[in-house]
């Protein structure tokens, strides 16, 4: 199977296990899950470039917390173009460092993925490290930096990646944010998302994405997550 460049940039971006980050950023945030705490996330995709077919994707993800500052997570994940598709099974994790409240919070996520095509057996493709910090930076505004290395067995590369994002609590369950994120030798993105949660255990967002470069790639995105 030959995918457009912008398939095997998503099979290497979107599709690693931690993909679903501090939804519906990119950016990971650092706080993790307590011990018990579970969530199921799931979202929706759309990725178009130029001169390229669009990608649709769609994700579910389960994650756990389970004691010592440290929380893992299960997701799979199907990326369609061009009539042809491919799943993704990734596992993750967060392990928190610094618990985030009048000092900024620190904490390293992590992820790894296997990739499965009609023509081919699975296989691992990629692997992520990336270190999260967060911070209050004043009332209703938190700011996140997230510095990392990924690599990716179809591309052949291994890269550092990087993002910058703030969201602002407006208030009545409604969250916006912004990000600024990208990878070594890729043009960077910028973002916007809307998160709103009409309880605490319930929350629905969106986002929109635009890359820089001739390409214009962008990406919409729209998601919800159930606390339990």
């Amino acid at each position: 199977m030959k995918y457009s460049h912008l398939f095997a940039t998503l099979a290497c971006t979107v599709s690693m296990l931690s993909a679903h980050a501090g939804r519906p950023l990119a950016t990971e945030d650092a706080g993790f899950l307590e011990r018990g705490e579970c969530e199921w996330e799931s979202f929706a995709a759309r990725a178009t470039e130029r001169e390229s077919s669009a990608v649709k994707t769609l994700s579910t993800q389960v994650g756990c917390g389970v004691g010592a500052n440290m929380q893992f997570a299960l997701a799979v994940q199907r990326e369609t173009a061009d009539g042809q598709s491919a799943n993704a099974f990734a596992l993750g994790g967060k392990i928190g460092l610094i618990q985030q409240g009048e000092t900024p919070g620190l904490t390293l996520a992590w992820g790894i993925n296997a990739v499965k095509t009609p023509d081919e057996s699975m296989k691992h493709d990629g692997t992520a490290l990336n270190l999260v910090l967060s911070h209050e930076l004043v009332k209703d505004l938190t700011g996140h930096a997230n510095l990392g290395w990924v690599h990716s067995q179809i591309e052949r590369r291994t890269a550092r990646t990087w993002n910058l994002a703030a969201e602002y609590a407006l208030g009545n369950g409604v969250d916006v944010m912004a990000e600024y994120y990208g990878a070594q030798y890729d043009k960077p993105w910028v973002g916007a998302g809307v998160r709103y949660a009409p309880t605490d255990k319930l929350s629905f967002d969106a986002s929109y994405s635009v890359q820089s470069g001739e390409a214009k790639a962008k990406l919409w995105t729209i998601g919800a997550k159930l606390a339990f």
